[in-house]
């Protein structure tokens, strides 16, 4: 874990809290301010469930 990292286009993201919904990995929490929160970045395993279900395309999985 932790070889992966989470970018997210803020102008795009609506805290529609999907990628925290489908993240096995919990690496979201609970949108602030009408924005996700990446909470645990080093947890992700890059399986990419974020970014398939965020509707905006805000969130993009890269390998370090």
């Amino acid at each position: 874990m932790g070889d992966y990292k989470i970018i997210i286009k803020w102008e795009l993201c609506t805290g529609c809290g999907e990628c925290n919904a489908v993240c096995p990995s919990e690496c979201y929490d609970d949108p602030v301010d009408g924005k996700t929160v990446i909470a645990r970045e080093d947890d992700c395993v890059g399986c990419m469930a974020c970014e398939s279900a965020c509707p905006e395309e805000a969130i993009k999985i890269e390998e370090n």
